[in-house]
């Protein structure tokens, strides 16, 4: 079941430590001899040699530094919650309203009533009402007005929430005071002392669930993280909505716990303990498979969770280390307690192609980040230049004919035969070749079913901000086309397609290196501990980091891979002239239609649907699922700006409108989709651009229906 502890909200005030952990960590975590066999239910403390457990049988043990031992109860319940104000003034609670008190001499019982409803959850002072708190099975609510510094005497009143008859599980104070109560049927409130009629006075939440909450946790009353049954857990963020997040769980979750809000423990059944960097919730190998109850810790360095028949379990051995990319993280005292597991960095492997002599980094850049969103060509380019891993400091960027030897499972685009035109220093127009489309998303042999030999490491799924998402990151290659010095060769290993990417859009990086590398183990041949780090000055001169090799005697190469992006253009499309587009329908839709876009292409040489990227307009005249129909015309801005806003558009150019039924990318019409412009319009979509001050258009249009292939690229 479950209890609360006042120590959990008083910790981010004393005694933690935040560290930063940006990566979910396979943490080691001992099980300690608890000298019992009972299940234990709440844990609370504020020194390492001064922390107690409570559970069934009038269970409480101690822990000073070394060793549990039990302490006398003076009862038989069982005991659900343990919380302290100060190391002299602790409570437990549990059956029959029950409220036990050490004052520095011993635990003593100092309320009870003959109900057989037990106290789950106990905290405070509550800001509201000066009184300690417990909370229980049949709406309990229960007032304790006592002075919790010095223990002078007060008195109990068990008092009753008529606004609901849930069972309430979970308490939290907040530094501040605030409480936080949780229960059954979704229940999260924020408990306000009681009224003139000694009634209890709450805000109830709204929680996107009606699941048991079991327990919360957080920094303030508006951020805060609430866990509960079937793997249930709420975020609140900046006094927002609660919202559910990603758990990868369906096991019961009965506590949380963190040191900050990129910090936070989960436990619950089936020893299952989750750990949430910022990012995500991981799941955390432990030694049990025992029901946990309740977490708590000293510090992100010392963290313990007790559960039922005695488990007790603690993360051990864990201090702050250096990353290449100019980070910090955390590492771990590996299982022999020989030294420390690698750094929770984000480091690089290599791949030799046998069949070209072509060494690969491994995975790409920035693997790891979440929400990761590319780089522009030139930027790929220096990124290559200035990496320093491995210990070698040669990397580069590839060329599409060295991109292309690492495409497998499509023959149209492999090197060396396949029939795809686009090689280096090809013209524009070699990318619009069939050949070179690409077959279908995740279908070659590698991870995610990625156009890559299987031995490959990382993604080829990362989505394009600029596109929606509608389609995913390409690689970059170094090179242009020999035409168009803006359009620079790339591939798309999620289809193995080979094509041109605009200089300034965004894209992934994998460096290569052109000859046999073996990673250099030693550069400076000096006693050390095993896996500890260091920070150094590598061959770009930045700052890098460093690790001691396995046997302690010489610290490996000083490695770097920190890049900060060239600033984004300057934004000139409010500078340009504009078209302001009525996009009318010629019938009732018969679908949701998947993607509305308008864009500019140069007016010559039209032949059917204008082929390769647009020459003008940006991403907010790329639409997903937009609100159209035959009463609703749309009405869309497109202005004369290049795709990435760096100039505007002089010169001769038409419009192409594109509604489609799927969101797909590349953007194909096909039969039941509406077109405008892909035919001779004379002058009704062509304009000249940038010719004397900045105008502005308007332009109904309506869309012509594709039928029997009349679309068909």
């Amino acid at each position: 079941m479950k209890k609360k502890h006042v120590f959990r909200s008083l910790c981010i005030l004393t005694a933690c430590i935040l560290l930063k952990m940006p990566y979910a960590h396979s943490a080691q975590w001992e099980i300690m001899d608890s000298g019992t066999t009972r299940n234990l239910h709440g844990i609370t403390g504020f020194d390492i040699d001064n922390i107690h457990t409570v559970g069934a049988k009038g269970t409480i043990l101690h822990y000073d530094g070394s060793a549990w031992a039990p302490q006398a109860s003076g009862t038989t319940w069982t005991l659900y919650s343990v919380c302290a104000t100060g190391p002299d003034n602790l409570y437990a609670a549990g059956d029959n309203r029950g409220v036990l008190r050490n004052a520095g001499s011993g635990w003593s019982i100092i309320s009870s009533s003959w109900s057989e409803s037990p106290l789950y959850a106990f905290g405070g002072p509550c800001a509201a009402s000066g009184e300690m708190v417990g909370v229980g099975k049949t709406r309990t609510i229960r007032g304790v007005r006592y002075n919790t510094v010095a223990g002078a005497g007060g008195y109990f009143a068990s008092r009753g929430h008529l606004q609901f008859s849930n069972n309430l599980l979970g308490l939290f104070t907040t530094p501040s005071g605030d409480t936080i109560v949780t229960g059954t049927r979704g229940l999260i409130a924020h408990y306000r002392g009681h009224d003139s009629g000694m009634n209890a006075m709450y805000n109830v939440h709204a929680t996107p669930t009606k699941r048991t909450i079991s327990d919360a946790w957080g920094t303030d009353v508006n951020n805060l993280f609430a866990v509960g049954h079937g793997g249930t857990i709420l975020r609140r963020s900046g006094g927002g909505a609660w919202l559910a997040m990603q758990s990868g769980t369906t096991a019961n979750l009965n506590a949380v716990w963190g040191t900050a809000l990129d910090n936070v423990y989960a436990v619950g059944a089936k020893g299952t303990v989750l750990h949430y960097d910022g990012s995500s919730w991981q799941q955390i190998e432990v030694p049990t498979r025992q029901q946990l109850n309740d977490v708590w810790g000293i510090s992100a360095n010392e963290v313990f969770a007790v559960g039922n028949k005695g488990v007790i379990i603690r993360s051990i051995g864990r201090q702050q280390c250096y990353c290449p990319d100019e980070t910090t993280g955390l590492q771990f005292r590996n299982a022999g307690d020989t030294g420390w597991d690698p750094c929770s960095c984000a480091y690089y492997s290599v791949w030799c192609d046998p069949s070209t002599d072509i060494c690969w980094q491994d995975p790409q850049k920035d693997y790891l980040t979440q929400d990761y969103n590319g780089i522009v060509s030139y930027d790929a380019e220096r990124y290559c230049d200035e990496l320093v891993v491995l210990g070698y400091d040669d990397w580069r960027l590839p060329t599409v004919v060295e991109l292309r030897s690492l495409i497998r499972g499509n023959t149209e685009t492999e090197y060396p035969d396949g029939p795809c035109p686009l090689w280096d220093g090809s013209p524009f127009a070699d990318a619009q070749d069939s050949a070179c489309l690409g077959r279908a998303d995740g279908g070659g042999p590698g991870v995610e079913g990625c156009y890559w030999p299987d031995i490959l490491r990382g993604s080829c799924h990362r989505p394009d901000p600029a596109t929606h998402g509608i389609h995913p990151l390409e690689y970059w290659a170094v090179g242009a086309a020999a035409d168009r010095p803006e359009w620079i060769a790339c591939v798309l290993f999620d289809s193995g397609a080979v094509t041109y990417n605009h200089i300034n859009s965004l894209g992934e990086v994998r460096c290569i290196r052109d000859t046999a590398t073996v990673p250099v183990t030693c550069d400076d041949p000096s006693t050390c501990t095993p896996g500890e780090t260091r920070q150094c000055t590598a061959s770009n001169g930045k700052t890098g980091a460093q690790a001691c090799d396995a046997e302690g005697d010489c610290w490996g190469p000083c490695e770097s891979t920190s890049f900060t992006a060239t600033p984004a253009p300057v934004d000139v499309c409010d500078q340009c002239d504009r078209v302001i587009l009525t996009i009318h329908v010629p019938e009732e839709l018969p679908v949701q239609p998947g993607q509305l876009m308008a864009f500019w292409y140069t007016s010559v040489g039209w032949d059917g649907m204008p082929l390769g990227p647009p020459d003008g307009g940006t991403e907010e005249n790329l639409v997903l699922n937009p609100d159209i129909s035959l009463a609703k015309p749309y009405v869309m801005t497109l202005p004369a700006c290049t795709y990435y806003r760096e100039h505007c558009l002089a010169g001769d150019y038409q419009i192409f409108i594109a509604l489609l039924s799927s969101p797909d990318f590349p953007p194909l019409p096909q039969d039941g989709d509406y077109l405008w412009g892909h035919y001779d319009l004379s002058d009704a979509g062509r304009f000249t651009l940038g010719d004397g001050p900045q105008q502005t258009w308007y332009l109904d249009v309506t869309l012509e229906k594709c039928v029997d292939g009349s679309c068909d690229y």
